[in-house]
């Protein structure tokens, strides 16, 4: 289970508001020091180079806060467990996003509304933070206690419907290191003099360049695998889509950057456990209870012979009322027991790298190794 993390989340009491002192950067990402060191090689002959490293070390100290210091711990523990089915999955934007090239789902929770209205009107936001893994969605204590506060707006609702999560992927951890990179030679033109001086805030215009390419217009060459992607967790999940029905294993947090929920962010763990037998977020499901939403998640496929006859009836799984509890335990369990046994093996081992199958070379010393 390699799923990519670059983030890491700070205590309540430990939160420092970066976005706010630097009154807006939070959107400038990138592109505002591509912008300082296209002009490098011009600045040094107005005397203004000092300045323009200035500002770079200020966007890196930025930069390190949006991977360190802006997500707040939730809940007390790094791996939070919960059931639901995929509302939306969108695809990374880093173009859109200032480099920010995390895949993103929204996921309504397991024996709650699958929809954001009834008709033309918004459900009551309690029928949300009132289901069973309500909490995931619902203010915490914590955050309003520091002064954080969440979206009210009708534009936001949607956050409040559907936990929002994310596969992280390195796309800030990339900017920060071309950052450092470009600021280590400004810092180097300072102290050589011309013509070499010339030579090294050309490196830093190229290396400037090149960032705006790979991080914002997608054009690059560099790291294209590193975008966040659902296959990270698991290669062979196939397709995300609306109406399947997931378990989902992560760090549960609230993104200060935004105007205010929850997330789980990152994804640690992700199965395809079943797809619902409605269709989510459209009006046949509007006035649908809960049991007859969450009471018979279909976990397999009909099996079909070559006719396009079903000769298997597919399998179904119960996820409302008092069975939603031990369906998360065994899921979540399984999840950890597999991580367990990943973690605890000896891959190193060479009895482990059989290319016959245990039981016809026995897995034991000495081993045949084709």
């Amino acid at each position: 289970m390699a799923y990519k993390e670059f983030t890491r989340c700070v205590k309540p009491e430990s939160f420092v508001d970066l976005a706010a002192n630097f009154n807006g950067w939070r959107r400038l990402g990138f592109t505002g020091v591509a912008e300082f060191i296209l002009i490098a090689p011009l600045a040094l002959f107005a005397g203004t180079l000092p300045v323009v490293i200035a500002l770079v070390i200020q966007i890196i100290i930025f930069l390190d806060w949006w991977l360190n210091g802006r997500l707040i711990c939730l809940g007390g523990a790094d791996d939070n467990c919960l059931i639901g089915a995929v509302k939306i999955k969108r695809k990374p934007a880093p173009k859109k996003k200032g480099g920010d090239d995390d895949a993103t789902m929204d996921v309504y929770l397991a024996d709650g509304p699958i929809t954001s209205k009834v008709g033309d009107l918004f459900r009551p936001k309690e029928e949300f933070f009132n289901a069973p893994q309500g909490d995931f969605l619902k203010p915490q204590a914590a955050v309003t206690a520091i002064g954080r506060g969440y979206a009210e707006d009708d534009g936001h609702y949607d956050r409040f419907a559907a936990l929002h999560c994310e596969f992280e992927g390195a796309g800030i951890r990339n900017i920060l290191s071309w950052a450092k990179a470009t600021l280590a030679f400004l810092l180097l033109a300072l102290i050589v003099p011309p013509p070499f001086s010339y030579i090294v805030l050309a490196l830093a215009f190229l290396i400037s360049l090149l960032a705006i390419l790979n991080n914002l217009l997608d054009l690059g060459p560099f790291d294209t695998n590193d975008f966040g992607n659902h296959l990270d967790v698991d290669p062979n999940m196939g397709e995300l889509k609306p109406g399947h029905v997931v378990m989902l294993k992560g760090r549960w947090i609230y993104d200060s950057l935004h105007d205010g929920w929850n997330e789980i962010h990152a994804i640690h763990a992700c199965q395809i456990i079943g797809k619902l037998g409605v269709v989510v977020n459209e009006k046949p499901s509007e006035e649908l209870t809960n049991e007859q939403i969450w009471g018979k998640v279909q976990i397999t496929d009909a099996i079909l012979d070559a006719s396009g006859t079903v000769i298997s009836e597919p399998e179904f799984i119960a996820l409302d009322g008092t069975n939603l509890k031990p369906a998360i335990k065994l899921w979540c369990s399984a999840v950890k027991d597999a991580e367990n046994a990943e973690e605890g093996g000896s891959r190193d081992d060479p009895k482990n790298d059989w290319q016959i199958h245990p039981l016809v070379d026995g897995c034991s010393e000495p081993v045949v190794i084709l």
